[in-house]
């Protein structure tokens, strides 16, 4: 079980002080530079000390033990230099401006790798006969051993923290109050309280968006747009960045020896993932 510190202090002034002076020399010490556009979090740095290698060398292993079992078992290819679409950022974050909203709405850009994306669906989509189950669960136990994931609990119970308290901060709350009436004359029906909720469901049922692919239509662009720039002008946008990455950087300071040791762990995966690659001519 995870033991980490995760309250954050009260709205005294005196705290409010203290929490700010402990973030700015805590990224400091880290090297953190926020960047809004692409939402650049302080628990980003452990997270990417891994650039998808470890995930690819244990999908190499597992390949090679599937075949020699005699399971074929092709994988995706993978370019670790390919950035991520448009609408995530490297560390898997949905990202939404108006920039994003002008261009695909509430829909997802299309991957810039398509053929390793088909790929990869296709592989996710086979249908595997009790042989081939029972062999692909020895195999990935196998792997383990060699190339471990990253433990990405830590990071995610931080992180969570951090996110849930940044919602919850009086000014965040105002902000989220100020963006629902800029974007209430558009008439949705079931509005939320806070944009962390939308799309709402009735405009996620108005603009198909459960379903895989499509483009946005011209009135999905209009609302998205309209709800990016309300996100702006209320000041929500910078409120819950700038909340977030304070309240990271303030449980980066009250755990840094645990995520010390969590980078240290995952460099030492990436660093055998990278040896697989280089063995397979990857």
């Amino acid at each position: 079980m995870l033991a980490v510190a995760t309250a954050f202090g009260t709205s005294a002034c005196g705290s409010d002080q203290s929490s700010s002076s402990t973030a700015a020399a805590t990224a400091e010490s880290i090297g953190f530079h926020p960047n809004q556009k692409v939402y650049t979090l302080p628990m980003d740095q452990i997270r990417a000390v891994d650039d998808g290698s470890i995930a690819y060398a244990e999908n190499l292993l597992v390949q090679d033990c599937m075949e020699k079992a005699g399971f074929s078992w092709p994988i995706p290819s993978f370019d670790p230099t390919v950035r991520p679409p448009a609408t995530w950022n490297s560390t898997g974050r949905r990202l939404f401006d108006v920039q994003i909203a002008e261009q695909y709405g509430y829909h997802l850009a299309p991957p810039p790798d398509a053929a390793a994306a088909a790929e990869a669906a296709a592989l996710n989509a086979r249908s595997l006969s009790s042989a081939e189950q029972q062999q692909l669960t020895r195999c990935r136990t196998r792997v383990e051993r060699q190339v471990s994931p990253p433990d990405s609990r830590l990071v995610d119970s931080l992180s969570g923290a951090a996110y849930d308290s940044a919602l919850a901060d009086d000014d965040t709350v105002a902000a989220a109050a100020a963006w629902r009436r800029c974007l209430a004359p558009e008439g949705i029906s079931d509005l939320p309280d806070a944009p962390n909720r939308m799309p709402s469901p009735s405009l996620a049922r108005r603009f198909h968006l459960g379903r895989a692919g499509g483009m946005a239509s011209p009135s999905e662009i209009r609302v998205a747009t309209t709800d990016a720039r309300c996100r702006e002008s209320s000041g929500y946008a910078r409120q819950l960045y700038d909340d977030e990455v304070e309240r990271q950087l303030e449980l980066f300071a009250r755990n840094r020896d645990a995520l010390d040791r969590a980078r240290a762990a995952t460099t030492q995966n990436f660093k055998k993932a990278r040896a697989v690659l280089a063995s397979h001519g990857a």
